[in-house]
C-alpha cells in the first residue's frame, strides 16, 4: 500500500448509472491529515477524478445555482494528488476486491 495515501473508508455507490463510483476518506500520512467525504468520479470521457466535497449555493450576482469545493489544491501539487490517491484507491480496491470502482 501507498505510504503517502491511506483510504480510511470507501463506501460504494450502488446506483451503476451515476458517474460517482464511491465516496471516501484518506489519511495524507506526512501530514497525519484525514479528508473525509472525498468522492471518486468516472469521467464522461474516460479516467478518473478524485473531487472533494462542495456544496450548492447560489451566486448573489446571477441567481444560478453553482457549486463551491469545501477545499483543493493547486496547480503545482494538483496532479501529485490525484496520482497519489487513485493509486492507493486502485491498491485498496484490488485487496479488497471491489473491481467495479476502479474499472480499467
Amino acid at each position: 500500500m501507498t505510504d503517502k495515501i491511506k483510504i480510511t473508508f470507501l463506501t460504494p455507490n450502488l446506483d451503476t448509472t451515476s458517474s460517482i463510483m464511491a465516496t471516501f476518506g484518506i489519511e495524507i500520512v506526512s501530514m497525519n491529515m484525514f479528508l473525509a467525504k472525498l468522492k471518486f468520479i468516472k469521467k464522461k470521457g474516460g479516467g478518473y477524478y478524485v473531487a472533494p466535497p462542495s456544496e450548492e449555493y447560489t451566486d448573489p450576482k446571477t441567481g444560478e445555482k453553482k457549486w463551491a469545493n469545501f477545499w483543493w489544491f493547486g496547480d503545482k501539487s494538483s496532479g501529485f494528488f490525484q496520482s497519489e490517491v487513485q493509486k492507493a484507491l486502485k491498491e485498496y480496491c484490488n485487496e479488497k476486491g471491489l473491481q467495479r470502482i476502479y474499472e480499467d
